[in-house]
């Protein structure tokens, strides 16, 4: 699976002043043709509304006024206010914002402003983050405008790879990009320098991004891990007990620190735990988020990373546990897989735990359509788990319905067709003992 790295973090300009109780936030960096907007919060105690003009210059290098944008705007207690500028076509030279307060707000500030000539940014995506030596290392570079389209105005990049010394391995000089992509790949050689490399993206302008990986030689792992549930997850309980284990391939456990990332749905990160582990280790994780299951089942998801007390090495496992909406289940067993109208047809109803131990005395809600004998009954397994029927179809039947509920919750829903036959005559074999 390939890896995102973005570009560049967003640098913002930060002005406070404690005496005069404000606070204004914006970008550090403007662009051309884009919209500019500064976060103004007014905490002073004191003032139920202070006035302020915000104000954008620009100058030439020699002087010339190239940008003047005002705007006058109040800020009420313990409020914010946003204030948009929009940038026409911007030339280089010397910007800056000044705030001066009004109507008796004594305050002044004033800052610079850096013009970014071109919008576009950069992605890289590898297929994995560790190399070893000899392998091949497939990348992917993306470019995108401040649109997060593909830019009509770059067509070629210069891709450098560099080892831990900053030696230049590889070097793609105008790659064409293909709707914003420029793809490649590239062996690395069977005796490198070990450690982090460095995928360097740049447009002949601006470097666009950096994404660093690392080469390691391949260290076979002595030792396995495991996660498994302790008990059947039941989503009454809200919750998950689990044994870890990590042991050498010779048997004996395994020192070190466990890290176990909890999934729900979606994907979504429920939570983040770490333990000290021996060998094993049984752990409860309450549910910071209801789970809701609207099917008999639903996985979440755990991914256990276990590191070696001694040599720090980790070993990684993602694994789906199974939470069930009951604790039974129910499964039907047919003496045949067709009935014939008119004829006795016996079936039986297995109750079950979800780890598949018969469930004994559990009263359940059995509903038979298609019979003479049509009806909605109470009725409890047996000490093996077992609901007997005898059914008996009517001459008209084509299908017979068989539903059983539990505790409210549907856990069979099952129909039974009839047999298609071209003749009245059968024979029928039933075993009498074993």
């Amino acid at each position: 699976m390939f890896q995102f790295v973005r570009s560049r973090l967003f640098v913002a300009i930060t002005l406070f002043s404690a005496t005069h109780g404000l606070l204004v936030v914006g970008p550090k960096f403007i662009r051309s043709n884009q919209n500019y907007t500064l976060v103004l919060t007014n905490f002073n105690s004191s003032l139920y509304n202070v006035e302020l003009k915000v104000q954008i210059d620009g100058t030439t290098h020699g002087g010339e006024t190239i940008l003047n944008l005002t705007r006058t705007v109040d800020v009420q207690q313990f409020q914010n206010r946003l204030v948009t500028f929009e940038f026409p076509n911007l030339v280089p030279g010397n910007y800056k914002i000044t705030l001066v307060g009004q109507r008796g707000f004594n305050f002044y500030e004033e800052t610079d402003l850096i013009l970014k000539t071109k919008s576009v940014s950069g992605l890289i995506q590898l297929d994995k983050p560790v190399f070893k030596p000899g392998d091949t290392v497939n990348f992917r570079v993306i470019v995108l405008d401040s649109k997060l389209k593909p830019p009509a105005n770059v067509k070629t990049v210069n891709v450098t790879i560099q080892d831990p010394r900053g030696h230049v391995i590889r070097k793609w000089s105008a790659g064409r990009l293909h709707v914003g992509v420029f793809e490649n790949k590239f062996d690395i050689p069977p005796a490198p320098l070990l450690g982090m490399w460095k995928i360097t993206v740049n447009d002949d302008e601006e470097d666009l991004v950096t994404k660093s990986f690392q080469v390691q030689e391949y260290v076979p792992s002595t030792f396995e891990i495991d996660v498994y549930p302790t008990k059947v997850p039941l989503e009454k309980d809200q919750a998950l007990d689990l044994t870890l284990t990590a042991k050498y391939f010779t048997g004996n456990p395994v020192q070190g620190t466990a890290v176990l990332h909890l999934y729900l749905k979606h994907g979504l990160l429920d939570q983040k735990k770490t333990w000290q582990v021996d060998g094993m280790r049984q752990v409860q994780l309450n549910f910071k988020r209801n789970l809701y299951i609207y099917d008999p089942q639903q996985d979440v998801h755990v991914n256990f990373t276990f590191i070696e007390e001694y040599t720090n090495r980790t070993l990684t496992k993602y694994k789906p546990i199974t939470v069930y909406q009951s604790q039974y289940r129910v499964e039907l067993v047919k003496e045949s897989p067709t009935f014939r109208p008119g004829m006795p047809y016996k079936c039986d109803i297995h109750v079950k735990y979800q780890d598949g131990t018969p469930a004994a005395n559990v009263e359940t809600e059995v509903t038979i359509v298609g019979c003479n004998d049509e009806y909605v009954k109470t009725r409890t397994s047996d000490k093996n788990g077992m609901i007997k029927q005898t059914l008996l179809p009517s001459a008209d039947s084509e299908t017979i319905n068989i539903e059983v509920k539990i505790d409210g919750n549907d856990l069979l829903d099952e129909n039974i067709d009839k047999v298609e036959i071209a003749t009245d005559a059968y024979v029928k074999i039933e075993l009498k003992s074993q």
